[in-house]
């Protein structure tokens, strides 16, 4: 059953991921805020806005996570491709992130003060890096599996290339693109279509 509704859990996953991110990205930035205040009223509003909004990035983190998960117990081939391996340790990356901006919230509350906020803004800027290194890995899945001379693809590509060539060769027939048509013009409807792609 989870096997028909595999696109749904990348959809979710995606979803999820998002909530993640955007709390990693925002979530360093009040750190700065933070360490920049001295008066107690704004001190006590970042404490509050830090600890919520850890909260609903770790519970994106761990949805994230869990449909991961049932991902890729649905297609545990993933589990041979090299990009696949290069992401996970971006993730394991990305945990231990996570984990460091909760010490960082203990540490500011806890009334530590770095010296300077430079380092901050250098550590708001690494989400960026560990984005752009699993959407990449994750679109372009380089170093495919060689298998009988040709590149292992991932269901979801090869089905489109299957749609793409038999939309090719029905074009080249006479047949209308989504439509079961015959070179005489005849058209058998959406259903015919269905049952042929």
């Amino acid at each position: 059953m989870l096997a028909d509704s595999y696109l749904w859990l990348k959809a979710f996953h995606i979803v999820f991921m998002v909530t993640w991110f955007a709390g990693l990205f925002y979530l360093p930035r009040l750190f700065i805020y933070h360490a920049e205040t001295t008066d107690e009223p704004s001190l006590l509003r970042f404490e509050i806005m830090e600890r919520r909004l850890y909260g609903i990035m770790t519970i994106g983190a761990v949805i994230t996570i869990v449909f991961g998960l049932l991902m890729l117990w649905v297609n545990h081939g993933l589990l041979q491709q090299p990009w696949f391996h290069a992401k996970l340790l971006l993730l394991a990356g990305l945990i231990v992130y996570h984990f460091r901006c909760r010490n960082w919230i203990r540490r500011l509350k806890a009334g530590e003060r770095p010296d300077g906020t430079r380092w901050l803004r250098w550590f708001n800027e690494i989400p960026v890096v560990f984005l752009i290194g699993i959407i990449c890995l994750a679109v372009i899945k380089p170093g495919y599996i060689w298998t009988a001379g040709r590149p292992y693809v991932s269901a979801d590509s090869s089905r489109a290339r299957s749609r793409s060539r038999s939309n090719a060769a029905r074009q080249r027939r006479g047949h209308q693109p989504g439509w079961g048509g015959s070179p005489s013009g005849q058209r058998h409807g959406p259903s015919s279509w269905s049952a042929r792609a």
